[in-house]
């Protein structure tokens, strides 16, 4: 193989490990506890189309593909924008809400779909209801989340990678232990955790983030009591968000697949 294809091939593969919302700990996370508020039906009929294997296998697959041809067209479905105020606003081109709203509507299609169609879908929805949640990705034109840099604890950052990685860094648990630690609501609870749509949602994310625009300073080095209280307080956040997710993952699949 060609050197400078392999070097290539290999940044977007790194890319793609590093770039998603939450990481792959946290859509594993999300995944996981969509797939413990699953039916049985529900979840027996997805994992058909899948080969036998859980969502949770599944959860990062978006961020593999979306460099590739084939799935080029998804790669604006992983954001959204939001206003200075954190309201969802529609974009003139493809974000999230319109990732989201698609691929639900093929898989409430799914009867007329081959069953390889069906299994992307499935692959597609597990990691954008996540991608949603994360108050990283919802973007306001005023803010510039990627160009704030900073120091924390002596490692480089900035406001994007901090929602999508920092911010789990504080408690790095398996996936199964987000679920058996922040998955301890009453089936009421659930019940009201998992209600709204797309768009409520980027905006919950929206909110979530422009409460913390003032946090970091471009440029700025943070010592390591600062890095901690930082940490401490995104977590909350994070956490709450990753089990919404999961709540209303898990929603959305039993709606189509509980047959």
């Amino acid at each position: 193989m060609n050197l400078k294809y392999l070097l290539t091939a290999c940044t977007v593969v790194m890319a793609s490990l590093t770039a998603g919302a939450w990481g792959r700990l946290g859509h594993d996370a999300i995944a996981y506890i969509a797939e413990r508020h699953l039916t049985p039906r529900a979840k027996a009929n997805i994992e058909r189309y899948l080969d036998n294997h859980s969502i949770v296998y599944y959860a990062s697959w978006t961020d593999m593909v979306r460099w590739t041809p084939e799935y080029r067209h998804s790669s604006r479905w992983h954001a959204s924008d939001v206003d200075s105020l954190g309201n969802y606003t529609p974009s003139k081109k493809r974000d999230s809400v319109e990732g989201v709203n698609t691929t639900m509507a093929y898989l409430r299609n799914h009867r007329n779909l081959t069953d390889s169609a069906v299994a992307t879908n499935i692959k597609l929805i597990v990691h954008l209801v996540g991608d949603m949640h994360c108050p990283g990705h919802a973007f306001y034109k005023g803010y510039d989340q990627k160009g704030t840099k900073f120091i924390l604890d002596g490692q480089p950052s900035e406001v994007h990678h901090f929602w999508d990685q920092d911010c789990l860094s504080h408690h790095p648990w398996h996936y199964t232990e987000f679920a058996h630690q922040l998955d301890r609501y009453s089936d009421t609870e659930r019940e009201r955790m998992a209600s709204g749509n797309p768009a409520d949602w980027v905006t919950e994310s929206g909110k979530a983030i422009t409460a913390t625009y003032d946090w970091f300073e471009n440029g700025r080095i943070y010592d390591r009591p600062q890095t901690f209280a930082f940490q401490l307080e995104a977590e909350k956040i994070a956490h709450k968000r990753i089990v919404l997710a999961g709540y209303r993952l898990a929603r959305l699949l039993n709606e189509v697949f509980n047959y």
